[in-house]
This record gives structure tokens, sequence and C-alpha cells, in this order.
């Protein structure tokens, strides 16, 4: 089983590289009618050359992270991300239109107690109101202004940052986890997205709590993995309110824990404690889902959607290239009218859905799709550019591909070392949710902004590229007196 282990786990490792790749191909050599992502692309590839060719005399040396300290090193990275992202994104007054708008006038409406404008259009996209009623809280408490907004933003991101450098300590050294968090910290894309409202920070914020919830169930009795379990269940729920995406890390779960974990030393798998965590998991989010169902259905006035199929629909529109569509929004709002019923509407588009399914060529759609999803990070700065001048939209256009294709060269080495390292932890949740993530997108609607949540988990691959050297063996291996 060890060996089958080894061999599955290298073949998601080379899945997740071949998309990667992929994506950085598409989406520069296969679009040279924009020259500016080539252009980038190769700057990126200077600085990662040049990065490893002054820090390799370096690497057996103690790093300055090291020698400061796990706590003082956290604390200092906290504040200087908190502090370029408020410098960066609240200079820039971003007023929310169209999606953002939407997120908006709902959180201010749930803050106010108030009913939710546009009920009928939130119940066919019932996933807004999740955040909206994040935000809506913070909007209440400390009160309700753009601002207000935007500093919570950057309080996510500062939080996502923190949860990265634990993940990073636990699976690496604290040089290894201070470089995750200071490339998140400098991420271009992120601090332009910090200036709007958006879900993704907070989805993604969540996101990342599962997986160190996953990370803190290894090496524990089966009864505590079970509780690490019920607040797994619950932070999944809470990321399915504002993304339905919460299936993903579910499946990636049960693909490591039954395929791609090594045995215990005695060469029995150890699933108790696994099949524990995802029954406390699903104890606690199917019932929730539920409730919050129920509550959406009292807040919005009728059952909302339960199938996503618009956004099916679109996602297999091979004129868009499974982007977003007008002409196909249409046609759901006046589905929407002609059923009376979100739920009815999202189900007869979604009927509407199959014969483009039949007849798409995916060899054709899925490549553009991908170039799309992960071929750029410029969507900060196209989110941002009615507030940005001509050239500061282009420098951050620029700087966001840059930093993005650095990242993504950088995680191919870290997937390299990865499986150099033999790696058969609770680490490979993230790569896997990654494929899972990207796959997912290629059957829905595509859209660049929606790549966000892959950001942390390429800052971290590259981040074992930067830090410690591969050690040729799992960095969180079995030992005495220590439960797998």
């Amino acid at each position: 089983m060890d060996k089958i282990s080894r061999v599955l786990t290298g073949l998601m490792l080379l899945l997740c590289g071949i998309l990667l790749l992929s994506a950085l191909l598409l989406g520069t050599l296969f679009q040279l009618e924009h020259k500016s992502y080539l252009a980038a692309l190769a700057i990126a590839i200077v600085l990662v050359s040049l990065w490893f060719v002054l820090s390799g005399k370096h690497r057996k040396r103690p790093g300055l992270w090291q020698k400061l300290g796990v706590v003082p090193s956290g604390a200092l990275l906290a504040l200087l991300c908190l502090g370029i992202q408020l410098a960066g994104a609240l200079p820039i007054h971003l007023q929310p239109e169209v999606d953002a708008g939407t997120y908006w006038s709902s959180a201010l409406a749930l803050s106010r107690g108030e009913p939710v404008p546009n009920p009928l259009f939130l119940a066919l996209f019932p996933h807004i109101v999740g955040y909206a009623r994040f935000l809506g809280l913070v909007l209440r408490v400390f009160g309700r202004s753009l601002t207000v907004a935007v500093c919570c933003n950057a309080f996510v991101s500062t939080l996502s940052g923190l949860l990265l450098y634990v993940l990073l300590l636990r699976w690496r050294d604290p040089d290894t986890a201070a470089w995750g968090f200071l490339l998140w910290t400098l991420c271009p894309s992120k601090l332009l997205y910090c200036a709007g409202i958006y879900a993704d920070g907070y989805y993604t914020c969540l996101l990342l709590l599962f997986f160190l919830l996953a990370s803190l169930a290894e090496g524990v009795r089966p009864l505590k993995a079970a509780l690490f379990g019920l607040l797994g269940g619950l932070v999944l729920l809470l990321v399915n309110t504002a993304r339905p995406i919460a299936a993903v890390p579910i499946l990636a779960l049960g693909i490591w824990a039954l395929l791609l974990r090594r045995p215990d030393r005695d060469g029995v798998p150890v699933r108790g404690r696994w099949l524990l965590f995802l029954a406390a998991l699903l104890l606690v989010y199917l019932p929730l889902q539920r409730l919050w169902n129920t509550n959406l259905e009292q807040l919005l006035g009728e059952k909302p959607a339960g199938v996503p199929g618009y956004s099916i629909y679109v996602g297999f529109n091979s004129e868009s290239g499974g982007s977003y569509s007008e002409e196909d929004m249409d046609r759901l709002l006046s589905l929407r009218d002609e059923t009376g019923s979100a739920d009815a509407a999202q189900r007869q588009i979604l009927q509407e859905a199959l014969p483009r399914v039949r007849s798409v060529d995916p060899l054709r759609l899925f490549p553009r799709k991908i170039a799309t999803f992960l071929g750029n990070d410029e969507g900060g700065a196209f989110y941002a550019s009615a507030a940005l001048s001509a050239l500061a939209y282009r420098v951050a256009a620029v700087a966001s591909n840059v930093f993005f294709y650095a990242i993504v060269l950088l995680a191919l080495r870290g997937l390299l070392c990865l499986w150099k390292d033999g790696c058969q932890s609770a680490l490979l949740l993230l790569p896997l949710s990654l494929v899972g993530i990207t796959l997912a997108q290629m059957l829905v609607e595509v859209a660049g902004r929606y790549h966000y949540s892959l950001i942390p988990i390429l800052v971290l691959l590259a981040a074992l590229s930067l830090g410690e050297r591969c050690k040729g063996r799992d960095p969180n291996p079995a030992g005495p007196g220590r439960e797998r």
C-alpha cells in the first residue's frame, strides 16, 4: 500500500504541475496578440533565476526569521501585511458596482435589519447572501462605510497570511513559513481585490482554516480528530454559503485519506481517525446546510435555487469561452419570469445546458477556460480600473502578472520538492484542492477572479522552493510516540 500511495501521490502532483504549466503557456505563448503577458513571463523568469543565483551562497546559514523567533516573526509579518493592505487599498476609493454593488447593497440592508434589495436575483444566486451576512455583521458593529469594509478585507487578508504561516510552520521550517507570509503580503492582485467588495478573500480565509484543522487532526487520537472534524464541518458550511465549492475539499480529504496517505509503521493503513473526522464533518455540515437554506427561504421569500444551472449553461458556451454571457443571463432571467421560481428557473436552464454539454468540443473550449482561469492575474487591476488612471492600471496589471507567473514557476518547483520529500501528510490537501477547483471550473462559468482561492496554495508551494531544501523524506514523518 505504501508503494501504491507513493505512485498515486506522484500522479496527483504531476497532474497539478501539468495544469499549472498548461495555464502558464496558454496564457502567454498562446496569446501572443497580448505581448504584455509574454513580457511579464520573461521578467518573472529573470527574477526567479536571479533569486536562486543570489541565494545559493547563503542556503546553509540560519535565516533572519529563524534567528528572530517564530512568534516575533509572525507578529512582524502580520503588521507588515496589514499595513501594506491598508496603505495600498484605502487610497483607491473604489465604488462598488455590478457584483460588488450587489454584495454592498445586500450587506447594508442586512446590517440595518431591512429586507434585502432584489431578493428575486439573490434567490437565483443565494451564495451572494453568505458574504453579505458576514459583511453586514461587521458594518453593524463598526459603522456602515466603505472604509470599514476595506479595513475588514485587510484584516481577513492578514488572517489568511497568518494561517499560511502556521501551516508552513507545521510542515517546514520558520524561514519557509516567513517566506510564504511575505509572498502573500506582496501579492499585488490581493491588494487590489482588498479595495473592492468581493467574497473571495472571505471564503479563501475559511478554506485555509479548514486546511489547518485537517493538519491539526494528524497525529492526535481519533476522538480529538472528530472534534476537529466538527469544526471543519462548520467552516466548510461557511465556505459554501459564500461560494459553493465545499465539495472540493471534502472530496480531496477522502482521496487523500484513502489513497495518498502512507500506512502506519506496522503496514496497516490507519483510516479510523479520518473516517471519524469525515463523519463528524458531515454530521455538522449537512444539517447546517439545510438550516441555512431554510433561513434563506425566509429571508428571500422563496426557495433559493438548489442547482447551479446557469453556471453550467454559460460554462459550456463556446462563443463566450465559458465566461459571462449577457445573452445567457437574459435567458435565465426570462425563465425566472416564466416559472415564477428561482429554483425552477435554474433547473430549467440546466436542462437547456445538456445539448451544449453534448455538442461542445472540449479540446477547444477547455484550453480557453484554463487560460481565462489561470492564464494571468490581472483581474484585480481590471475590477479596480474605474478608480485607476490608465498608467496605474497598466502598471498594476503587469505587476500582478509578473508576481503571479513567478509564484507559478516557484510552485512547479515546490511540487517537485514534495515529490522528492516523499510527502504524504495533510499538506497534500492543498495541491489536491488546486486540481479539484481547477477541474471543477471547467464545468461552470469561468473568470479570472475565481482563482483567488488558489493564490495562497500557489504561495505555499512557492515557499517550499524558497525555504528549506528538499530533504528526500516526508517532512512530517511518523515517529516514536506519534500517531499517524
